[in-house]
């Protein structure tokens, strides 16, 4: 005898298929929108409510189990005969949106990365009003107004995935400060301007040689966020470590000057996080969209 599955129990099985589709839970938290520990206790729920081991999983390889195997192609029918329904009703999830979104993300992240993506969205859904909430304090989602956030974590390696998507570093002045080399690394006679705690060294990368170089700076001055690094960059004040979009035009105008061109000095890596654990339409749009928008890059 069957027991009657509850909402739950479908909201489990969906998240499963996509951990079995992504061949991971970090694969499938990034296709969902959702957080690691969301879908991994989705999965742990499932086998618990289930009394099976689904997937053998350690921290560094993932492999389904032959039960999970079976549990995986029972879901993917379940999410085909959802997908049917909908069809049969003449539309699909995501069409003819017109609820409300709410964005929460840093204020250099939203002046110049944001806007491209918004366009985006905004000519897919234009009915869908949208709410920005630009911040550098830290803002606890769960019981938060906003729908989803965008979170960025760096400096980072140019070469690690270690989010949705990566924006490259660009550290600039407004003229080029005293520079010595030794010991294997440069050393700037200026502070560096950051909007974080940031340790006076940084390590840059040498594509061409791939080798890592330290760069060491006179001291570090905390500021409010990036712009004002930015703004601080431009009177001359020191160096200042920004997201590559943020000068892209003080560059090409020679306001600002890069500092040691040829060195990579990594890259910031954003990721999506969903406030609810079953998000609104419209909030799984825009991270589909942003999703694609990744994929579609060379």
């Amino acid at each position: 005898m069957s027991t009657k599955p509850s909402h739950q129990t479908v909201r489990r099985l969906t998240y499963f298929a996509a951990i079995a589709q992504a061949g991971s839970i970090r694969g499938a938290a990034s296709s969902l929108g959702l957080s690691v520990p969301v879908v991994s206790a989705a999965l742990s729920e499932l086998e618990e409510e289930l009394n099976v081991t689904l997937a053998v999983r350690t921290t560094r390889s993932f492999a389904l189990t032959k039960t999970g195997e079976q549990v995986s192609a029972a879901a993917r029918k379940l999410l085909a005969a959802a997908g049917a329904a909908m069809d049969a009703a003449g539309g699909r999830a995501d069409a003819d949106l017109s609820g409300s979104l709410s964005l929460s993300l840093t204020t250099e992240m939203a002046a110049h990365w944001l806007p491209p993506h918004l366009a985006r969205f905004r000519k897919h859904f234009p009915n869908v009003t949208l709410h920005v909430d630009a911040r550098d304090d830290v803002v606890t989602l769960k019981s938060s107004i906003f729908d989803l956030a965008i979170r960025a974590y760096g400096p980072s390696h140019p070469g690690l995935d270690t989010g949705l998507g990566q924006i490259p570093l660009q550290c600039v002045s407004k003229s080029i400060p005293e520079l010595r080399y030794a010991q294997g690394g440069w050393t700037v006679d200026a502070p560096l301007l950051t909007a974080s705690g940031t340790d006076p060294v940084l390590q840059a990368w040498e594509p061409t040689n791939r080798i890592e170089l330290p760069i060491t700076f006179a001291e570090t001055i905390v500021v409010t966020n990036r712009d004002a690094a930015r703004k601080m960059a431009l009177s001359g004040l020191g160096v200042a470590l920004l997201l590559g979009i943020a000068v892209e035009e003080d560059i090409a105008q020679t306001r600002l000057l890069p500092l040691l061109p040829e060195l990579s000095f990594g890259v910031v890596s954003y990721d999506v996080v969903m406030r609810d654990t079953l998000p609104s339409r419209e909030a799984r749009a825009f991270a589909d969209l942003l999703r694609q928008t990744v994929s579609d890059r060379p």
